[in-house]
């Protein structure tokens, strides 16, 4: 894939629409309940008793198109940047996780930050609030720490993506851009619903 095929060989909307059918067809388990899984456990997938999150069907829809242009987004700058070949990320330091999403943020939403340019905060507040199940809208909280745990996951995705960690593999193990974009738009649409179900306490 050369640094420029993400937007020539991937027709979006078709991307997109696929998408929506399998969060539909696969994640969907009754109305408005949508089957969050461990993706790092040891059953993944194959776990046959998930943790079940309620999202209305509407907004699971428009989270779906959502995480899908993350994703899309994600790769593009990936490719077109050389698959971050002279980017250097922040490093987590023992476990300051505060100043490690300080850094985070300001590298992918202020204009002067490193990825500031390419639109992430609308996205990320979109699941934040849009797509916010009903029962926690208007849940500031609930707002904010699901806003800075959809930074963390694209952030530590794009980071996973140049280290050549479990993103990089899942990756490289795809030969279609719909399905590396697929794939990747599953991973923040899990980790959507597995923040919408964190605790603020």
């Amino acid at each position: 894939m050369t640094k420029n095929s993400m937007l020539m060989q991937t027709p979006y909307f078709s991307v997109v629409e696929g998408f929506r059918r399998f969060v539909r067809d696969s994640v969907r388990t009754e109305k408005d309940h949508y089957r969050w899984v461990d993706l790092y456990g040891e059953k993944g997938l194959d776990d046959p008793n998930p943790k079940v999150v309620e999202i209305q069907d509407e907004k699971a829809e428009q989270l779906a198109v959502t995480c899908t242009t993350l994703a899309y987004l994600t790769l593009s700058v990936y490719y077109g940047r050389n698959k971050f070949a002279d980017t250097t990320f922040a490093e987590l330091e023992g476990e300051d996780y505060s100043k490690f999403l300080r850094q985070a943020h300001y590298e992918m939403a202020d204009e002067h930050g490193q990825f500031g340019i390419f639109g992430w905060d609308g996205l990320i507040t979109q699941i934040a609030k849009d797509c916010m199940p009903d029962k926690y809208v208007g849940d500031n909280k609930k707002a904010s720490l699901v806003y800075t745990n959809m930074y963390w996951s694209v952030y530590n995705a794009m980071k996973s993506l140049k280290d050549g960690k479990s993103i990089r593999r899942m990756i490289d193990a795809l030969p279609d851009d719909g399905d590396k974009i697929g794939n990747l738009g599953y991973k923040y649409f899990n980790d959507a619903l597995l923040s919408y179900e964190m605790s603020t306490d």
